[in-house]
């Protein structure tokens, strides 16, 4: 067996189909989709969304007062 998990790009080299806008759907809801193939033929798909959570900003202005530079860094869904 042939396992493989990515983006869209990578299940469509492997000629396993995604539904026809469904990465775009998951990016509209501010998730990042990754999708599983076995043996060329898609299986399963997982979206992760992270949330900003209520500590986040205080976390931040913490880090700073340290003199860490913060950079928020996301997957590769431009949304």
């Amino acid at each position: 067996n042939a396992i493989a998990a990515g983006n869209a790009r990578l299940m469509n080299e492997l000629g396993a189909e995604v539904p026809a806008g469904l990465a775009k759907q998951f990016a509209a809801e501010g998730k990042t989709p990754l999708f599983f193939a076995k043996n060329g033929e898609l299986v399963g798909t997982i979206a992760v969304a992270d949330e900003v959570k209520e500590t986040s900003a205080e976390a931040i202005a913490a880090l700073r007062s340290l003199g860490v530079d913060v950079r928020m860094l996301t997957g590769d869904n431009r949304v």
